[in-house]
């Protein structure tokens, strides 16, 4: 994951991040302790968090890869500015259950 030149953020069936790789940090001003556990969703900006929210249970649902360019969204970053973000997701079944992963 460190070496993938995008930001790679896992997240869990209940939205909560899983890991991150340092272009998470860098794009978005937290640490990495600061996102693991936490909702997506505190990186995405306020108006649009319920939608999201929606999206999310729906996708895993029905879990099937997503090229960029089909999702656009705003990132937030720690400071609460805000930044376009084209996003694509894929997933894996981990031990834990099923795993997506949304490359910004």
């Amino acid at each position: 994951l460190e070496t993938i030149p995008g930001a790679i953020i896992g997240i869990d069936v209940s939205g909560r991040i899983t890991f991150v790789n340092t272009q998470v940090e860098q794009l978005f001003g937290y640490t990495r302790d600061e996102l693991i556990g936490e909702p997506v969703e505190i990186l995405v900006p306020e108006s649009p968090r319920e939608f999201h929210q929606e999206d999310r249970v729906e996708y895993f649902f029905d879990p099937k890869p997503r090229p960029k360019g089909v999702a656009h969204l705003a990132g937030r970053r720690k400071d609460g500015s805000l930044f376009r973000a084209d996003i694509s997701l894929s997933f894996f079944q981990s031990e834990d259950g099923v795993i997506v992963s949304a490359a910004v």
